[in-house]
C-alpha cells in the first residue's frame, strides 16, 4: 500500500481526492434532504454551491498546508520537493473524510427517528470536539477550536511525511513541528482572540 501510495502521481491523488469528496457530500447532502419535505432549499443549488465552497475551501487549505510545510523543510534542513509534500498533504486531509462518514452512518442507523431538528443539532465536527461547555474565556474557546481531526491529521501528517518520503521520524517530526503546528496553534489562538471579543 505504502509503494502504491509513493509511486502515485500529485495529479492522480488531487483527482482522487476530490472524487471521494464530492461523492461523500453528494451521500451526506442526500440523506439529509432525503427527509426534507416543504423544504425552502432546492436540492441542486445547494449541493452545487455546497460542492464548490467544499472544492475551493479544500483546495486552499491544501495549498496554505503546503506552503507552511515547505517553509518547514527549509527550516529543519530537510530538502523534500514540492510535489512530495503536496501529495503527502492531500493523502493526509482523507482523515476530513470521517465527519461525513459519521453523518452517513449516523443518519442510517436514526433513518425512521430522525427529522431536521435532530439533524442540526448533531454535528459530526463536533462529534470528536472537545466538550466544555458554555465556558466563553479564551483558553475555552481555543480548546473547542481544536477537535480530534485535528489532532488526528497532525499524526497521520508525521506518519506520511515519514512513510513517502524515506527520512526519519526524527526530520518528519521536525518538519511538522517546526511549521504546521505553530501556525494551527498561532491561527487558532487567533480567531479565539476574535471570537471572545
Amino acid at each position: 500500500m505504502i509503494q502504491f501510495l509513493k509511486q502515485l502521481k500529485c495529479r492522480y491523488a488531487i483527482l482522487i481526492f476530490l472524487s471521494v469528496l464530492l461523492i461523500l457530500r453528494y451521500t451526506s447532502s442526500g440523506i439529509v434532504f432525503a427527509k426534507v419535505k416543504d423544504s425552502e432549499f432546492i436540492l441542486n443549488d445547494f449541493l452545487i454551491y455546497n460542492y464548490l465552497y467544499n472544492t475551493i475551501g479544500y483546495l486552499l487549505k491544501i495549498a496554505i498546508v503546503t506552503l507552511i510545510i515547505l517553509g518547514g523543510t527549509l527550516l529543519s534542513g530537510c530538502k523534500l520537493k514540492l510535489k512530495q509534500v503536496l501529495k503527502t498533504v492531500i493523502l493526509a486531509n482523507f482523515i476530513y473524510f470521517l465527519r461525513y462518514i459519521i453523518v452517513i452512518i449516523w443518519a442510517a442507523f436514526n433513518w425512521k427517528t430522525y427529522d431536521m431538528e435532530s439533524l442540526q443539532t448533531f454535528n459530526s465536527k463536533a462529534f470528536l470536539t472537545f466538550k466544555l461547555g458554555d465556558a466563553n474565556h479564551i483558553l475555552a474557546q481555543f480548546l473547542k477550536a481544536f477537535s480530534l481531526y485535528d489532532l488526528i491529521f497532525i499524526f497521520v501528517l508525521l506518519l506520511f511525511t515519514k512513510m513517502l518520503n524515506d527520512i526519519h521520524w526524527k526530520q518528519s517530526t521536525k518538519i511538522i513541528f517546526s511549521s504546521y503546528v505553530p501556525a494551527i496553534v498561532a491561527y487558532t489562538l487567533f480567531s479565539s482572540l476574535i471570537i471572545s471579543m
